[in-house]
Order: C-alpha cells, then sequence, then structure tokens
C-alpha cells in the first residue's frame, strides 16, 4: 500500500509473531525438563540416603560377664503392725458406771486405774454368798457328826458347799473387778464406756497381737444405755510390735516360722489380697534395652503382682538406697487355715519385729519381703542367654573373639536368672543376643533371628515362681 513501511506489511507481523511462539514453546519444553531432572535428582538423593543409612545400620552383641552373685528368693506383701502386747478389758459384771479416769491416746501404768463401777449391788452379793456358803458348812457339818448319815446326803452336802464357795468366790471377783486397772504400762487403745451407761459385763483378755489394726488410736465409742462392746477398754504397750499378713496358698509351702523378714514404711500400701507371681522386670526385652543387668539376683513373689514380667514387689541387691525405714523381723507363725476376703482364701501370717523402731503406730503399713531362698557366691546367667542344643542346655561364649556353644549344667532358677553349677567360671563373657541399631535411632530394634534362647525364659520363669 503507498506510505506503508515494509515492516509495518503483513508478511512481516506474520512472521514475527511465529517467532515469538516458537520462543514460548522452546521456554515451556526447557522448564519441564529442568523439572524433570530436579525430580529425578531427589528421588536418586532419596534412595541413595536410604541406602546409605541401611548400610550403615549397625549390630551390636549383647553380653553378660559372669560374676559370682547372691541369688535370692523372696515372698512379698503388705502387712499392717500391732503391738504385740494387748489388752482388752471389761467389767466382770453387769452394772453402773461410776467414773471413767482414761482417754483414748492416754499412757498408763501398771496397776493404775481406768474406770469404776457402783459397787452396792456387788457388796450385796457377796454379803449373800457368804451367808450361803456359812449355812451350807453348817449343814455339811451336822451331818459329819450323825451316825445316821448316809453317802447320799453326805454327797449332797458336800456338793452344795462347793458350788457356795465357787459363787461366793465369783461375787468378791465382781466387787474386785468394780475397780478396772491397768494390766500393763502402755497406751490406752479403746475406751468403750462413759460414766452413767450400764455394763453387761464380760471378760477380760490378754495377750499378743491382738489389735491386728482394729484397735488405732482414735475416738472413743461412748453414749446413753448399755455398751454394745463387750471390749470397754483396750491398753497396748508399744515398746514392742508385731506385723499381721496374708499371703495366697501357692506361698504356703516356701514359709515357715523363723524366716527373716523386711518391711519398708515408705512402701506402704493399700493393696490387699493374696499374692501373685511377681517376676524380676530388668530384661524388658530387647527392644527397650537390658535396663537391669545391674539388678540380677533377686525373684519375688508379690502380692498384688498379676502377671509373669512384673517388677512389682522387686527388690534388687546393690540397688539404690531408698529414702525409707527398713523395720526388720521373723516370722513367728504361718496359718494353714485360710480368711477369706473379697472371695479370694487369704492364710494369715504373723511377724515378729526386731528391736523398738521409732514412726510405727498401731495400723501402720508396709510392704513386707520374707527372705525364702538363698544361694551365695554362685554362678549365674540372664535365663534369655541359655538355649537348647540337641537336648543340651548350653550357652553362646566369646573365646578370644569367636563365638562358641558351650554345653553347661542347670541349677536353681530364680525368676530371670538360673544358676550354673558346671560349664561357667568368673569372667567368661555370654553372649546374650544382638540388636540393630540405624544412626539417630531413639531405641534399639527386636532381638536378632535364631536366638533360641527365648524358649528357655518361660522354663525360667516357670521354675522361679517355686
Amino acid at each position: 500500500m503507498f506510505g506503508q513501511s515494509p515492516e509495518d506489511s503483513p508478511a512481516t507481523t506474520d512472521s514475527a509473531g511465529s517467532r515469538r511462539r516458537r520462543r514460548s514453546r522452546r521456554r515451556v519444553l526447557l522448564i519441564t525438563g529442568v523439572t524433570v531432572l530436579v525430580v529425578a535428582l531427589a528421588i536418586g538423593g532419596w534412595w541413595w540416603s536410604r541406602s546409605r543409612t541401611a548400610s550403615a545400620a549397625t549390630v551390636t552383641t549383647i553380653t553378660y560377664t559372669v560374676q559370682p552373685a547372691t541369688l535370692q528368693q523372696s515372698v512379698t506383701t503388705t502387712g499392717t503392725f500391732a503391738p504385740a502386747v494387748q489388752d482388752n478389758l471389761s467389767f466382770p459384771a453387769s452394772g453402773e458406771v461410776t467414773s471413767v479416769r482414761v482417754a483414748v491416746g492416754q499412757k498408763v501404768g501398771k496397776g493404775q486405774v481406768l474406770a469404776t463401777q457402783d459397787t452396792t449391788a456387788l457388796s450385796a452379793a457377796v454379803t449373800s454368798a457368804q451367808a450361803t456358803l456359812d449355812a451350807a458348812q453348817t449343814e455339811l457339818s451336822s451331818l459329819q457328826s450323825s451316825s445316821s448319815t448316809t453317802a447320799t446326803q453326805l454327797s449332797a452336802a458336800q456338793a452344795a458347799v462347793a458350788s457356795d464357795q465357787a459363787k461366793l468366790s465369783q461375787a468378791q471377783q465382781n466387787l474386785a473387778g468394780a475397780t478396772m486397772t491397768s494390766p500393763i504400762g502402755g497406751i490406752v487403745a479403746q475406751v468403750n464406756l462413759t460414766a452413767g451407761t450400764t455394763v453387761s459385763g464380760g471378760t477380760s483378755t490378754n495377750g499378743s497381737g491382738g489389735a491386728g489394726g482394729s484397735s488405732q488410736l482414735g475416738g472413743s465409742s461412748s453414749g446413753s444405755g448399755s455398751s454394745s462392746s463387750s471390749t470397754e477398754v483396750v491398753v497396748v504397750d508399744t515398746s514392742s510390735w508385731i506385723v499381721n499378713a496374708t499371703v495366697e496358698a501357692a506361698d504356703l509351702p516356701s514359709l515357715k516360722a523363723g524366716l527373716q523378714a523386711t518391711m519398708n514404711l515408705s512402701a506402704a500400701t493399700t493393696t490387699s489380697g493374696g499374692s501373685g507371681v511377681s517376676r524380676f522386670g530388668g530384661f524388658g526385652g530387647f527392644g527397650g534395652g537390658l535396663g537391669g543387668l545391674g539388678g540380677l539376683g533377686t525373684t519375688t513373689r508379690s502380692s498384688g503382682a498379676s502377671s509373669a514380667g512384673s517388677s512389682q514387689g522387686t527388690t534388687t541387691s546393690g540397688g539404690a538406697a531408698q529414702s525409707a525405714q527398713l523395720v526388720f523381723g521373723t516370722v513367728q507363725s504361718v496359718s494353714q487355715i485360710a480368711s477369706s476376703s473379697s472371695g479370694t482364701a487369704a492364710f494369715p501370717l504373723t511377724i515378729t519385729v526386731t528391736g523398738k523402731p521409732s514412726g510405727v503406730y498401731i495400723g501402720s503399713t508396709a510392704s513386707v519381703s520374707i527372705l525364702v531362698r538363698q544361694v551365695t557366691n554362685a554362678i549365674a546367667v540372664p535365663t534369655l542367654a541359655i538355649t537348647d542344643v540337641s537336648g543340651q542346655p548350653t550357652v553362646r561364649v566369646q573365646v578370644n573373639g569367636t563365638t562358641v556353644d558351650r554345653p553347661v549344667t542347670l541349677g536353681e532358677v530364680f525368676g530371670q536368672q538360673t544358676q550354673i553349677t558346671k560349664g561357667l567360671s568368673t569372667g567368661d563373657v555370654v553372649v546374650i543376643g544382638t540388636r540393630t541399631v540405624a544412626p539417630g535411632a531413639a531405641g534399639f530394634g527386636s532381638r536378632a533371628a535364631g536366638g533360641g534362647a527365648g524358649t528357655r525364659a518361660s522354663a525360667g520363669s516357670s521354675a522361679g515362681g517355686r
């Protein structure tokens, strides 16, 4: 067209648009290629890193160096402290209480007056009984002096005198008992009397361990009318103590009088009922690490424990000291007659406490550990380290950098530790198993395959509960 420059011609315009479209396509292809390359590099880097990490995982051999140890088995439960000497006092005859001179928690001396009773009727009863006895004795004398007295008459008169004498003695005791005194020096644990009330009379008792936690130092029982308690005043001697506890039938074969016991006051619980098997819990599985190697040597049968592998009630020799008061004692008696508690048979056990521990009160509870079996200077290994090779108990031992199977002779089993009586010596390094650790891993993986010792563990748990 006239006046139009060559650049503005239609042919020129179409050429420029084509060039722009070609440049745009090249740009898209370039970006796409770069993206694909980045993704490929990322995937390759992840795969390389994963392969490198997997190849860098380490396998650790878990070993145990044999050392002489003291192996112990204990029965544990929860016990309640009670005074070894307790007197349950009552007025011997019915009558009105005229005074109560003590209160719960008060210290009293031997012979101290605790309460008094009206003596009017009691004195009259003595006078009447004396008169009846005098008449019976007079009749007996007359019969004895008469030649016509038959043997039957004489026997009847003698019986009457004996009966009247007994009645007089009882009346005199009732009168003397109207002044209640303490037969021991101690502390008043219960007062079930109030001046002005009438009591029905009862029998005073004394002995050891009668408290059983029921005579705790607390409030007194009082009110109008007759006393509902046959025991009117309880006095205890807290200079000596016993511990009352219960165990299950499974514990009875291993318990007897004379065994040593330890009571831990700081570990007091409200757990009640029988006892169950409790094993040493240090070997919580290789996945959690072998945290219990330092505590090998003790297995317990523990009150309230419910399953094998639990560490409840387990004590470990050489462990960290606890901020607790330990009280020692000796098993005094183990009853073979069960008392039912919540549907579970529980057998009463009594322990005599040694010495005069401080901080002990009537009704205080504590965990109780009774040593039933002990082997000193023993060679033992974790039960997990024992496997079976052609019917022969065997352990794997490191010797000069290599691992060899060594036949052993087994002794007693103490929870997760088994005594070796032949085949091992002090200083031998026993292989327990292996574990695989990845760099930066927080914990250990599972035990390596081929560790047949695990089959022995169940047998050890069963034997350990004997």
